[in-house]
């Protein structure tokens, strides 16, 4: 997926979006190497302490004036980041086909 709902809700917004390649370090440098179609947006890949290291460098190198946050774990309690974050938050409806198709994959 090249991008999320983060990218989505800051579009929405009038957001700039900064494209974090270019200051990628560490897991997030080999990331975008690996997966050329995620463009612009910082994807949460994990949570181990070198992850949320190489994350917090990658987005004090981007230097934005904000970050926004779409992933399901706080990631505020992970990041002493000075910059101000903002979390979207999403909910999925519930739908039959969705709930068929996954009962299939984890049966």
């Amino acid at each position: 997926m090249p991008y999320g709902i983060g990218y989505i809700a800051a579009k929405a917004h009038n957001c700039r979006i900064i494209d974090a390649r270019a200051h990628a370090v560490g897991a997030y440098k080999k990331l975008y190497k690996d997966y050329k179609h995620i463009q612009k947006v910082i994807p949460a890949v994990g949570y181990t302490k070198k992850q949320i290291r190489d994350l917090k460098s990658t987005i004090i190198r981007a230097n934005p004036d904000m970050v926004v946050l779409a992933t399901p774990t706080d990631l505020t309690k992970l990041l002493s980041i000075k910059v101000p974050i903002a979390r979207v938050k999403y909910m999925m409806k519930p739908n039959k086909k969705f709930e068929r198709i996954l009962w299939k994959l984890i049966s």
